[in-house]
């Protein structure tokens, strides 16, 4: 943080999200580097190169050109870090989505019994990953770009002196304070140093310790009303998901099915959730909130925090599935759930199968009907009230049907540039565990919490 004023040698932030050339290669340099240092380790205590794997795990919101080009550097990196083309790294090397690997924690490292229904949310600083698991059986997971940056580092980037309150009178916190309010008008650079202080331990321990202090103040009370409104809107879309599996069967419910619901919370930003919905008295409203928007079919709904947080996928990615883990992913739901009805021509879509579904004719939502629902049943929920103008809303549809626009263009150039090409890199293998377009719920619900972090929208 003391470096960023200077900036003789600029910090490289967000590689796993940049698509540019210069960046790409900077993550093969730090995947190759990993490779190394671990193949090192594994000499160190007598295990030979040609006897090891590697596992890498990544997000679904990837699209598919990047999930494309993630598994090429990785399998690059690999032979780079070891020095040697001939290992075979086709072999060696397997992949796994960050839903499945949290998962994987969940059943093993708490050993969550997902023999009955269970949701877990890993969520990290960019994004949440989620998956809805009945009798071990995967139904349905996704991934989208909502998560703690959005809440927490951008909250503070635009309330700085909150910093100083959360900092009480620890020197080194005050001091890199005071650093930041020295480079506050480069919202870029103020943003990478918040980022860099929040993920340290001494602040993590800080804001644990005083949240009960500055939460009864204005700016941190509207900290700890995001965070709930945030986490939400998530389990919102869980209940959206939850009700599209139900009617199409593919979630069972009635006689013989239980009747409770575990929300498994994992990543980095869970630690953020934990110290605001610890007590069972707090989590009420997030119960409620599932229980009302899925109708009552759940009679017990309890929410499960992660004893690792950060930890998560790379310990599941380790966990050897047999017995209790051996958790079934063959036929689940590749289904993105939209959240709001989308329009083409006359007919209504809740959701969107892959490309199959991709049309010549312009897809439109003509109003954020589901938003609107959400934002009622938290007030009824949790007493939070924001009221959004006709102009937010007006410019809310106007983005989100520009996006709808690209998503639709994206999907047809990814159709006809991955026509003849075959094996897991094939349109039909990758179409599975990536993204064409964010659930159109999802980015009203972020175009909300930025304009109440931006001061532009009030919670009350």
């Amino acid at each position: 943080i003391q470096d960023l004023p200077d900036d003789r040698r600029p910090l490289k932030f967000n590689l796993k999200w940049d698509e540019a050339e210069q960046s790409r290669a900077k993550v093969q340099y730090f995947i190759a580097q990993s490779v190394l240092q671990a193949a090192v380790e594994a000499a160190a205590n007598g295990v030979k190169r040609e006897n090891l794997t590697f596992n890498f795990s990544y997000p679904e919101a990837y699209s598919h050109d990047h999930l494309r080009s993630f598994r090429r550097i990785t399998r690059r990196a690999v032979n780079v870090g070891l020095g040697d083309e001939k290992y075979k790294s086709q072999e060696k090397i397997g992949f796994e989505t960050e839903s499945v690997s949290s998962a994987l924690y969940f059943a093993k490292g708490q050993e969550i019994p997902f023999t009955e229904n269970v949701v877990t949310i890993d969520i990290g600083g960019g994004t949440s990953d989620l998956s809805i698991w009945q009798d071990t059986k995967l139904l349905w997971r996704n991934s989208f770009r909502l998560a703690g940056k959005d809440v927490l580092i951008n909250h503070l980037t635009n309330n700085l002196t909150l910093i100083k309150v959360i900092s009480g009178n620890d020197d080194l916190l005050l001091e890199s304070y005071q650093t930041l309010q020295s480079i506050r008008s480069n919202k870029a650079k103020l943003a990478n140093g918040i980022e860099l202080l929040v993920n340290s331990p001494q602040f993590g321990e800080a804001f644990k310790n005083r949240f009960e202090i500055f939460s009864g103040q204005e700016k941190g009370k509207e900290l700890k009303d995001l965070t709930e409104l945030a986490l939400s809107g998530i389990l919102y879309y869980v209940s959206q998901v939850l009700n599209h599996l139900i009617e199409n069967g593919e979630f069972q419910k009635g006689s013989g099915k239980s009747k409770s619901l575990r929300i498994c919370l994992g990543g980095k930003a869970s630690t953020l959730y934990k110290i605001v919905f610890e007590d069972s008295d707090d989590q009420e409203g997030l119960s409620k909130m599932i229980e009302k928007a899925t109708g009552g079919i759940f009679n017990s709904i309890g929410i499960v925090f992660t004893d690792a947080p950060k930890h998560e996928v790379s310990y599941g990615l380790l966990v050897d599935k047999a017995g209790a883990t051996d958790l079934d992913l063959t036929d689940r739901s590749h289904e993105t759930v939209l959240g709001e009805d989308v329009v083409v021509g006359k007919e209504k879509i809740g959701t969107v199968s892959g490309l199959n579904k991709v049309i010549d004719k312009p897809w439109r939502i003509k109003d954020i009907n589901q938003l609107k629902k959400f934002l009622d049943l938290l007030k009824s929920t949790s007493k939070i009230r924001i009221n959004p103008t006709k102009k937010f809303e007006g410019d809310l549809e106007g983005k989100i049907n520009a996006e709808l626009k690209n998503g639709q263009a994206r999907a047809q150039d990814l159709k006809k540039d991955m026509q003849s090409v075959e094996g897991e890199d094939s349109l039909a293998e990758i179409q599975k565990t990536s993204s064409i377009i964010e659930p159109l719920f999802i980015q009203a619900l972020k175009q909300v919490i930025k304009e109440i972090t931006n001061g532009k929208l009030k919670i009350k």
